[in-house]
């Protein structure tokens, strides 16, 4: 059958006619798996080209001007960039805006479109995976049929064995084994690279979601997140005078909002009130014996209201 084809063959091509004249149809079947990997790892690199992945700059100034309360910005910025990041924030900001959305059930919807995103990225890495794990299985096989074949020739001739024969015989049975590991390794190492690649855009949109509910407050002392007032200075900040309206949390049962004792269970009435008004924009400052996730809940509760939330020092 090579013979037949080897006329008809590009030049460049003639040295694979030889090796499956050589190695049978094993060769060729690793040849065929070899060709269907190479179409799929194609496929894959534009995929992730036409997705952005791994581009993430866009997605992470969309989440900075959104802390920082500026969501109009923060939108356009993220609809300029072409990236899953950035997709994920748009969706964010959109639910955001919606007002009456349940904090969890919002969350979770959000994570169910991660998940989506992510199973997307993976298709197709499993045939690859199983080209990588067989293509050395196939040519041990080939190996191993060739040297049955072999002995049983050397079987057949007696003692009249020639062994420069014996040894032609078993070097092309080790071909098999040679021409599938040679598929194996470099469709292995490709895999392990999309894998990292799906897994560092998994904890980025994780990040991304997770900083967008808490508020990054973990990094606030850096003021790289947020606008900071100091209250004992007037609450001027930014460069700008400031009127907000202001929330203090001394412990988790004792909060104050704009000097009226009231409970977690007010606040969001109190917020609503503030949305439909002029004054869009609270103030939150924390005691030392207040927990991190008092906070979290006070800004989550004020950014479903529309709010933009404002960490501030001083006494």
């Amino acid at each position: 059958m090579p013979f037949e084809l080897e006329p008809v063959l590009p030049p460049f091509l003639s040295p694979l006619a030889g090796l499956v004249d050589q190695g049978g149809p094993v060769v060729m079947l690793l040849l065929g798996l070899s060709i269907i990997a190479v179409a799929l790892i194609a496929a894959k690199v534009l995929q992730f080209s036409l997705l952005g992945v791994g581009r993430h700059g866009g997605a992470r100034k969309a989440l900075k001007l959104w802390l920082d309360g500026r969501q109009q910005e923060a939108q356009l910025a993220a609809a300029a960039s072409r990236s899953i990041a950035s997709d994920i924030m748009r969706n964010l900001a959109k639910g955001s805006a919606q007002t009456g959305v349940d904090t969890d059930l919002f969350k979770e919807d959000v994570e169910r479109i991660c998940v989506q995103k992510i199973n997307r990225l993976r298709a197709y890495l499993r045939p690859l995976d199983m080209i990588a794990q067989t293509a050395p299985l196939i040519g041990l096989l080939g190996t191993v049929l060739g040297m049955i074949e072999a002995f049983q020739a050397m079987q057949g001739a007696g003692a009249a064995v020639d062994p420069s024969v014996l040894a032609g015989g078993i070097w092309v049975a080790l071909l098999t084994t040679a021409v599938g590991l040679a598929v194996a390794i470099p469709v292995s190492a490709v895999v392990g690279w999309f894998d990292s690649r799906i897994e560092s855009e998994q904890s980025e949109m994780e990040a991304l979601v997770t900083a967008f509910f808490t508020g990054a407050v973990a990094e606030a002392s850096s003021f790289t997140r947020y606008q900071t007032l100091d209250v004992s200075s007037g609450g001027k900040g930014g460069g700008a005078d400031v009127k907000p309206a202001f929330l203090r949390i001394h412990t988790s049962e004792k909060i104050d909002f704009n000097g009226v004792p009231v409970s977690k269970d007010e606040m969001s009435g109190r917020f609503a009130g503030l949305r439909d008004g002029e004054n869009r924009v609270i103030a939150i400052w924390s005691g030392p014996q207040a927990n991190v996730q008092d906070v979290v809940d006070v800004m989550s509760a004020a950014r479903q209201n529309g709010l933009n939330t404002v960490l501030v020092t001083g006494n």
